[in-house]
């Protein structure tokens, strides 16, 4: 058994450093060349930090006692996870799928003669992915600063009032780390497991720099503050 420690020490130092960075390839003041060697080594550092390692099948509960959640995110990063939690849907972990879109538009339709809303362009996506819909849940989350960490904590209560057992989370593989480190803190409080579950998009040095820079304000500032210790 392992217990984590909850302290900022040295992190606060780790955390400026990695925003930092961060910020300075946004803003254009470092330039990275494409598949340069530098990139790319930076690139497979961040990666071997940021990606939670693949789970197992995971079948100790009956489907009926499961759900799918998909972290919410952009119309981009949302398609490799649609498609994820369809696969983990066909193959029968859980009857329902739930999922945050938060509200907003998408591209001009020119059969409806008006843009999508986040949510009917994710129906579209779920029929073309043979998921009726009666089979999805549509969450609703009241807007915080920490949308991984209030997320998380919403569906949690959520699936555990509505007397789920366990949760298969799927988000982007670079998110994963963060996403775990969350759920972790929270799980138990509300007696219920959880899973995550990685759906492959690709991702420039950049975006990786961000969520680094985001796992450890998670990781030594965060989750000290809004959770208690963690043992496993």
């Amino acid at each position: 058994m392992r217990v984590r420690k909850r302290t900022c020490g040295g992190g606060i130092v780790i955390i400026s450093l990695a925003i930092i960075s961060a910020l300075a390839i946004k803003s254009g003041l470092i330039e990275l060349q494409s598949n340069s060697p530098l990139d790319n080594l930076i690139h497979q550092y961040l990666e071997k930090k940021l990606i939670h390692p693949s789970p197992p099948s995971y079948y100790q509960f009956p489907k009926k006692r499961q759900i799918i959640y998909i972290m919410g995110g952009s119309e981009k990063s949302l398609r490799p996870r649609l498609k994820k939690a369809a696969q983990l849907f066909h193959a029968g972990i859980a009857a329902k799928i739930w999922i945050y879109i938060p509200p907003g538009i998408t591209a001009f339709d020119q059969n409806l003669g008006r843009n999508l809303t986040n949510e009917e362009w994710a129906q579209r996506q779920f029929t073309l992915l043979n998921i009726a819909k009666k089979n999805i849940v549509f969450i609703d989350f009241k807007e915080e600063f920490w949308g991984t960490l209030r997320e998380s904590r919403k569906v949690l209560k959520q699936a555990s009032q509505q007397g789920y057992d366990h949760i298969n989370v799927v988000t982007s593989a670079y998110h994963t780390r963060r996403v775990w480190l969350t759920f972790s803190d929270f799980a138990k409080e509300h007696n219920i497991s959880f899973t995550i579950y990685a759906a492959k998009d690709a991702v420039c040095l950049r975006y990786l720099l961000q969520e680094y820079s985001k796992l450890l304000a998670y990781q030594y500032f965060i989750l000290p503050l809004y959770a208690s210790p963690v043992t496993f």
